[in-house]
C-alpha cells in the first residue's frame, strides 16, 4: 500500500505541488511567527517599571506578544486549512477516475480513504518540514 501511495504521488506531483507550496510557505510563516514572539518575550523580560495601573509593564508586554502571536498563528493556520481543504477536494475530483479502477479491481473503500489520507499526509509533512527550515 505505500508503494502504491508513493507511487501514485510521483506520477500526479505536478497537480500536488501547488498543495505542497502552500504547507512550506505556512510552515514558514508559523515558524517567523515564532522567532517573532522570542523577540517580544526576551524584550518583555527585559521592561521596568509599571503603567498608571499599577501593573508591571512586564506582565502587558508578555500578555500582548501571547495574544498577538496566538491570533497569528491561529489565522495562518485557519488560512492554510482552508487552502489545503479546497486543494486536497480538488485533486481528489480529478483523480476520481483512477480511484473508480482501483475500487473496480478490488479495492476495499478503506483502504482507498487510507491511502488518500496518506497522500495528504506526506505533502503536509513534507511542506511542514521544509517551511519549518525556511523559517
Amino acid at each position: 500500500m505505500t508503494r502504491l501511495l508513493l507511487a501514485d504521488l510521483r506520477h500526479h506531483a505536478s497537480s500536488w505541488t501547488w498543495a505542497c507550496v502552500v504547507a512550506v510557505v505556512a510552515g514558514a510563516c508559523v515558524s517567523g511567527q515564532f522567532m517573532a514572539m522570542r523577540g517580544s518575550l526576551l524584550s518583555a523580560a527585559a521592561a521596568t517599571g509599571v503603567n498608571r495601573w499599577g501593573v508591571s509593564i512586564r506582565t502587558d508586554m508578555t500578555d500582548a506578544a501571547n495574544t498577538v502571536s496566538a491570533f497569528i498563528i491561529a489565522a495562518v493556520v485557519l488560512a492554510t486549512a482552508a487552502v489545503l481543504t479546497s486543494t486536497a477536494s480538488l485533486q481528489i475530483s480529478q483523480h476520481q477516475r483512477d480511484h473508480g479502477l482501483w475500487r473496480a479491481l478490488g479495492m476495499r473503500p478503506g483502504t482507498l480513504r487510507a491511502i488518500l489520507l496518506g497522500q495528504l499526509g506526506v505533502v503536509g509533512a513534507l511542506g511542514s518540514l521544509g517551511g519549518g527550515v525556511l523559517g
